[in-house]
């Protein structure tokens, strides 16, 4: 299954959102969904090389805008798409306040990607990695068919985003036992204190001790590590051996245009440089960082276009942000070379 093997695949969904803002503000037929969002940010670290590489299901409806079909088609991705005469696309309904207040809900009956779909669609089944944003029943029981099917030595990395109405005090004794089975949990800070009855904690301080409090239960191996996503305060790695913060890619905040998808990028992102790096989270967590720093710059998906060398997304490529990033933040340690050596493909 070399080769052509599939590096990150997503179970996120493809929606067409309409997004309120507290000003009144309303956007309608925006390119949105999780499993979108977590696809840009894989295909952004991967480039256009190896595009094909990042795989998801894409379910399009008698009702999907030409321009955000071409859109989900420029980035070339591995992507399985199929077609509903039948039914509209998913569409979601998004509403945002003060300190990232986030409502969300589907405006009619979502198609759900499924554990048929993965075994259906083999070259999903055998990716390096896989993102989930599903309730822990579901998770659970796609974990379990991946090691029946796959066999316990041919291990994906898994990395888990709870579906944020699941993330209650009522649901936290059944998000234990996913705990064990996943290499990386990664809610935001508000959602991973949900679990605990807590409210969004406000410093970092905070955010340590909410993260801690799930640390005991990630066993599946020594480097099983939570990934909080923490706002403007940047993201928390926790493992069991370190704990590191990486700072956001924009301390002025008011260069944030859309929070929307911003997490789901951030995590597409993290997968796809743990693989290409062999499992250093420390280059995961910059691209997580560097690829949130691009989706939160416009409302909806990115736009992606053609440099004079590399492509761009809004305007500026990937590997000149991190030039910019890591000049700024030497307390972490790696220099920009160093970082790309690291997540190149060639590598794996």
């Amino acid at each position: 299954m070399c080769g052509e093997q599939l590096i990150f695949c997503s179970l996120g969904l493809f929606i067409i959102d309409e997004i309120h803002f507290s000003n009144g503000r309303s956007l309608f037929d925006v390119l949105g969904g999780g499993g979108t969002f977590a696809i840009v940010g894989s295909r952004i670290v991967l480039g256009n090389r190896y595009s094909k590489r990042c795989g998801w299901v894409v379910d399009i409806g008698n009702d999907c805008p030409q321009v955000i079909e071409e859109k989900l088609k420029s980035w070339n991705t591995g992507g399985v798409y199929r077609y509903h005469r039948n039914r509209t696309c998913n569409h979601g309904w998004n509403k945002y306040g003060t300190n990232e207040f986030r409502q969300f809900h589907f405006t009619n009956k979502p198609i759900f990607i499924t554990l048929t779909d993965i075994l259906t669609h083999r070259q999903l089944l055998y990716s390096r990695s896989f993102h989930f944003i599903s309730s822990p029943d579901h998770c659970l029981t796609v974990l379990r068919k991946l090691d029946e099917v796959r066999g316990k030595e041919d291990k994906p990395f898994i990395v888990w985003e709870p579906d944020p109405d699941d993330c209650t005090q009522n649901m936290l004794s059944e998000c234990v036992p996913v705990l064990r089975e996943i290499d990386v949990l990664s809610p935001n800070a508000a959602e991973c204190a949900s679990f605990l009855g807590m409210s969004e904690p406000r410093d970092t301080r905070g955010c340590e001790a909410v993260a801690n409090r799930f640390l005991p239960y990630m066993t599946k191996t020594l480097y099983s590590a939570i990934v909080l996503r923490c706002g403007e305060m940047g993201s928390l790695l926790m493992t069991h051996k370190q704990i590191k913060w990486f700072p956001p890619y924009y301390i002025n905040q008011n260069k944030v245009v859309d929070p929307t998808g911003c997490g789901n990028t951030f995590v597409g992102a993290f997968t796809t440089g743990y693989v290409l790096s062999k499992g250093n989270l420390s280059a995961a967590c910059i691209c997580g960082t560097l690829a949130s720093g691009i989706s939160i710059e416009t409302h909806g998906a990115p736009t992606l276009s053609k440099g004079s060398m590399d492509e761009l997304w809004n305007g500026l490529s990937f590997k000149n942000r991190a030039r910019i990033y890591l000049q700024d933040n030497k307390k972490l340690s790696i220099t920009y070379s160093e970082f790309i050596s690291l997540i190149q493909v060639d590598n794996i």
